[in-house]
């Protein structure tokens, strides 16, 4: 490799790991010269280790560490970052503050470019909703990770300067080999009969292929600054699914079998407002959330043509070969 000293945060999750991989296998078309991942566990990264990447251990939390970790880099692609429903205001003040910690720090360290991975969640409005647009947000967002996500982001592209090019990308539903959070929890949840449709099953979604998003972030590392800089961009397979017979599908060659009965749209919306409450006096994850019913119950599409101008990117990867991956993957672990 020669070129770019790149810094990826959250290298121990699946898009970050996914990244640091690509780079250290020589996969990106962008220079990358050297690498350094970050994560809270050591454990989580030490793989990268041996095919030679830096691992630096600790908490974006801590404003220090985060100047430690931006010393000597020129580009960083900051994957970090928590979601989930059990603690929505940790969630909420994380998000944002190691985003800040780091675009703090990427500023002192004379860091070249920032690459954040947003959500298009922060567009989400509960409605039925078709190739939504990067600056279409809704003015009161889903929660407090839509939240957090989009005022981390605002926080980014603000910083956006001569000397620091900062963007960020918004993959929807990113999975693929190794991935455990999109499909394989829909899957885990069959498995143990926990798995029910919601809504008229007409609904159609976007899925990312984690390879397509590796693309993204490559295309984002070299493009001209004057192109990308301060701009939030769509990434998807660009070829939206029927969400349920697309799950269906999955489920059966998973050998877990057709996805059984329907829940009504209100009543699972409904359902979702009781857990919540009961689940929140203990701090735990609710099985189901109204937030949750309503994203599997609602077309919601993004437009890529932003992504297609100013960054080049044309998905590589099909919905098709993304769940072929993933299939593969499950039945490596799972049998």
């Amino acid at each position: 490799m020669s070129g770019m000293r790149v810094l990826v945060t959250g290298a121990g999750g699946f898009l970050g790991g996914a990244f640091a991989g690509a780079a250290l296998d020589d996969q990106l078309q962008a220079p990358v010269a050297s690498l350094r991942v970050t994560a809270r566990r050591e454990q989580a990264i030490a793989r990268f280790a041996q095919k030679g990447a830096q691992v630096v251990v600790g908490d974006l939390e801590d404003a220090e560490f985060c100047e430690k970790a931006c010393r000597g880099i020129d580009a960083i692609v900051h994957c970090a970052g928590r979601s989930g429903l059990s603690a929505p205001m940790k969630t909420f003040a994380v998000n944002i503050s190691t985003t800040r910690n780091m675009l703090r720090a990427a500023q002192r360290a004379g860091v070249q470019r920032f690459i954040n991975i947003g959500t298009p969640s922060v567009g989400f409005n509960f409605r039925d909703q078709e190739q939504v647009r990067e600056d279409q947000i809704p003015k009161r967002l889903a929660d407090n990770y839509s939240r957090s996500k989009l005022i981390a982001e605002q926080e980014v592209l603000a910083a956006n300067s001569d000397g620091l090019t900062t963007l960020s990308l918004r993959p929807r539903f990113t999975s693929g080999y190794g991935e455990t959070n999109i499909l394989g929890r829909f899957a885990r949840m069959h498995a143990a009969g926990r798995f029910r449709r919601i809504g008229d099953g007409q609904n159609r979604v976007d899925f990312t292929a984690v390879g397509n998003v590796v693309q993204a972030i490559d295309l984002a590392l070299a493009a001209t600054a004057g192109r990308v800089g301060g701009e939030a961009f769509n990434i998807t397979n660009g070829a939206p699914v029927q969400l349920w017979p697309f799950l269906d599908s999955v489920m059966q060659r998973l050998d877990l079998g057709s996805i059984p009965g329907r829940t009504p749209y209100a009543v699972a919306r409904m359902a979702g407002a009781v857990v919540e409450g009961a689940t929140r006096l203990f701090g735990k994850e609710p099985p189901v959330s109204r937030l949750g019913a309503a994203i599997m119950a609602r077309t919601f599409t993004l437009d890529i043509g932003k992504a297609r101008d100013r960054l080049g990117y044309m998905p590589r990867q099909t919905n098709e070969q993304m769940t072929d991956d993933f299939i593969r993957w499950w039945k490596e672990t799972n049998e």
